[in-house]
Order: structure tokens, then sequence, then C-alpha cells
């Protein structure tokens, strides 16, 4: 139980550091934080959480001092795992930790849960103070590990931020295209060290890539505009989270066919690289995200790779604006490059009722019983136990069930007691071949901004093939303000 709940601590901590940053954001000038914690033991997959720490910290001002809660240490065992991490392709209940195999089958003395755990034992990385030293360091802060002398620790810590010097400059290269620049500072006197930051990454807001040098080579390669050598799928879709931002959730799909493997012992394994770009409409990257995925797999999973579409998905929170989202998928093994480019346009939140953008969707995955209910709240594609999968092409067949998914939110004014109608119809041509039935919402939703959740399933039996349009009409019966939203598809025999 400790190593499974060491995976979700490591992700409390950063989330709350991360929450921490963002309010220290708004305030003028350096910042410090002082970390009273025993580290963190996080799996290779979960590498990117602390860059995106260090990432945030950096473009907020902000230098992390770290004091090892736990004192003086004389060694400690392995342990931390990542029960979501690199152990099989997810299925669609909930992520497979188990390899491929029936965890109660026993082999070689046993279970598939106790073998899960060895294979992520030997790749966890047991220095939990090395992740302290890691946010001191990167941020231009120190660390106090392996010492009990608590009040020496704060004592060094605040000489340190009493005799530190600030530099400001303004770089005279305002390319903002998202590479990494290396800060370096001198002192004339070689009897003196200067410790900093080690740099920042050129983007408007903050950004978090990861370390993981292969991943900034996929990064350079696709700011300069690499040939891609596989197909890639992206969808896109829009969520309104306040009134001056939304959280937009991006999926990309890759062909399995394209993942190159190789097998050691019974096992088959493949290595990924991700990394994705947000342009405004200036051309300026605002937004930028990467790291690195590994794939183990049984047999059967490698067997069933060349018939999957692998999906990777990540959101980003973005201002009302014009964008262009890039992403790009390397498979290590072959150097072979995926790419895909998709733009959206974020409009103004009114005052007034507005819905998110409409998706169309052919099937769900189901969400595990003990899913935290805070995260459900949090989750914009979820509804009731279950998540929309995103569509990479919105392409169905006379038959198939077609899902109709949007959230509607009512005025700020009004949300505790909205009245507002929903209609939907479908159109081919300029003309209405379907409707669906009207739905009014008097209820205020669940949480203060999280919208209602509306999932309707259409059968498309009885529809003639060609180019559909769906159209969305919501009308606030109080102030007769009204919105439209639009979504294509295409219906084939």
């Amino acid at each position: 139980y400790n190593d499974v709940s060491d995976y979700f601590q490591a992700q409390s901590l950063f989330r709350g550091l991360r929450a921490i940053i963002d309010v220290q954001r708004n305030l003028n000038g350096s910042k410090s934080l002082i970390l009273f914690s025993q580290g963190a033991t996080i799996a290779p997959s979960s590498g990117y959480a602390v860059d995106g720490v260090v990432s945030a910290a950096n473009a907020a001002g902000v230098s992390v001092y770290g004091i090892d809660a736990g004192g003086l240490s004389v060694g400690e065992a392995p342990h931390g795992i990542d029960p979501r991490g690199n152990l099989g392709l997810p299925t669609r209940q909930r992520p497979d930790i188990y390899g491929g195999e029936d965890p109660t089958k026993v082999r070689d003395g046993e279970n598939g849960l106790e073998r899960a755990l060895k294979r992520q034992l030997a790749a966890a990385q047991p220095d939990r103070a090395g992740v302290l030293a890691r946010l001191s360091d990167q941020t231009g802060g120190i660390a106090v590990t392996n010492n009990n002398d608590l009040s020496g620790g704060l004592e060094m810590i605040d000489t340190d931020m009493r005799a530190h010097y600030t530099i400001a400059y303004v770089p005279a290269n305002q390319n903002f295209d998202g590479r990494f620049r290396q800060i370096t500072v001198k002192v004339a006197n070689p009897d003196f060290s200067v410790r900093t930051r080690r740099g920042y990454y050129a983007v408007r807001s903050e950004a978090a890539i990861t370390e993981d040098a292969t991943v900034r080579k996929l990064a350079s390669d696709l700011l300069v505009g690499g040939a891609p050598s596989l197909d890639l799928g992206m969808a896109v879709s829009y969520f309104p989270r306040g009134p001056a931002a939304y959280l937009v959730p991006v999926t990309i799909k890759s062909p399995g066919g394209t993942i190159s493997t190789h097998k050691k012992g019974d096992r088959y394994y493949a290595e990924l690289d991700f990394v994705m770009t947000v342009k405004d409409a200036g051309g300026a990257i605002v937004s930028s995200f990467g790291r690195a995925y590994s794939l183990e797999l049984s047999e059967e999973q490698n067997r069933q790779l060349g018939e999957t579409a692998l999906p990777i998905r990540h959101n980003v929170r973005l201002a009302p604006g014009t964008y262009i989202i890039t992403a790009a998928l390397r498979d290590r093994a072959s150097g072979r490059t995926a790419v895909a480019r998709r733009g959206v346009t974020l409009p103004a939140v009114t005052d007034g009722p507005h819905l998110s953008s409409i998706l169309l969707a052919r099937e769900t995955e189901q969400l595990a019983p003990d899913y935290p209910a805070a995260q459900l709240a949090r989750d914009v594609l979820a509804f009731g136990q279950n998540r929309v999968v995103m569509l990479t092409d919105n392409r169905f067949t006379t038959g198939q069930t077609l899902l109709l998914f949007f959230r509607v939110y009512p005025p700020f004014a009004s949300a505790a007691h909205p009245s507002l109608i929903v209609a939907a119809g479908f159109y081919k041509d300029g003309k209405l071949a379907q409707r669906t039935p009207t739905i009014r919402i008097t209820q205020s939703p669940a949480s203060p901004g999280s919208g209602f959740p509306l999932a309707t399933p259409f059968t498309l039996t009885g529809l003639d093939p060609g180019e559909y349009t769906v159209r969305v009409e919501l009308l606030d019966e109080a102030t007769k303000q009204k919105e439209t939203k639009e979504a294509h598809f295409t219906l084939t025999k």
C-alpha cells in the first residue's frame, strides 16, 4: 500500500506546488518558497511533472528552497511505484498495471501484482531527496538534505535569501520560438562562484518541457520544420473555465502498426517522444509540453498493436484568441516522426449563456468505480461514470451510433437559478434531416463553472450518406440571449 500511495502523494505535492506558484505569479519581484517535505519517489514516466513545476517557478520568478523533513538518513531502499506507468497499453476500463497477464496467476512463486511491482520498483528513482535538490537547484534555491539541524538549515536559507542579487534583462532575441536559452552569470573574482537558474524556455507563458534530451531534440526538429514520416490524427475541443480562460483537451492518435517494438525476454518494448506547442495569431509560442512514453507489452498486446490507434491526451489552458496547435510523435527505434496541426478559435466568453465546442463520438470509456469525485468534477469530457473518447476524423457509417456531447454554461448572473432551452438538429445540404428532443435546464451546475454535460446517442440508420452539420442552439428564457455552435461529420455506407 505504501508503494502505491507514494505515487499519489508525489502528484499531490506537484499539484500543490503549481497552485502556490500560480498565485505568486501576480506578485512583483523575486519570490521564495520554502518546502518542508521528504521529497518524492517518481517513476521515469512521471519525471515531466517535476519539469513542469520547475518551468512554472522560473516563469513566475519563484526560487524553491527544499528542506528534507526526513532529516539524517543512512540509506533508503528503493520504493515508490507509478501504478499507471510503463506496464502495458491502457484498456477501456482502466490502465493495465499487470502487463496484460492475469494478476491472480502464480508463476515462479509470484502473482501478477507482485511481478508488476517488481518491474516498477526496478525502474523507480529511489533518491527521494534528489527531487528536492532538483527543484531547488533548477530554480535558483538551495536544498537542505540529510541533516537534523533544522535551525541551521533555516538560517542558511535565510542568509541566502537576504544575500542575493537580482539581475533583469530584456532578451535581444524577441522570437519566442520555444527553444531553451541558457543563462550564464560570471564574476571577475575567481574566489567566488555564482548560483543561478540555468536558463528559460522562450515562450510567453510557462512551458512544461521535459529535461529528456531526446524529447528536446524532437521539439527542436519540430520548430525547424522537420518532415513527418508517419500519420498522426488530432482532435481539439474547448470548454470555458471562467470568464477569461478555456480548458482545451487535445487528443492525438498514431497507428500502432507504425511503432517499432523490440523483444526482451517474453516482453516487447517501445520508446516514444511527444511534443506539443501552441502558437498565437502572431506566431509566438504561448504553451509547450513534452515528455517521453515507454510501452511494455505482452506478446498478445504486441500482436494487437498493429490494429490499435495509440492515443495520447494533453490538456492546455488558453485565453480567448486564435491558435495553431502542433503535435509531434517520434518512434525512437526507427526515428520516424509524425506531425499534426490544427487551428482553433476560442471566442470571448460573454456574461450570457454559452456552449462548449460540440463533440461527435463513437465510443466512451468507463471510469473506475472509485474514480475521485473531485477529479470527476474537473474532467470536462466526463458524464456520469463515463468519459467521451474524442474522434480525430468525424467519419461515421450508416447503422453506427453517434454520441452528441457538449456542456452548457448558464449566465454568470443567473447560474444559481437558470432557465435554459437546448435543441439540436442534423442538417444535410442546408435542410433539416433530424431534430433532437428539446431539453430545458432549470438546475444550477454541480460546481461553479463546470456547466451541464449533455450526452445524447443517435442511431444513424435511415440517414442518407453525405456531409452533415450538427447545429446546437441555446436560449436563455429570461434574457432571450442565444448562442449557436456547429460540428460537421461525414456519413458513408
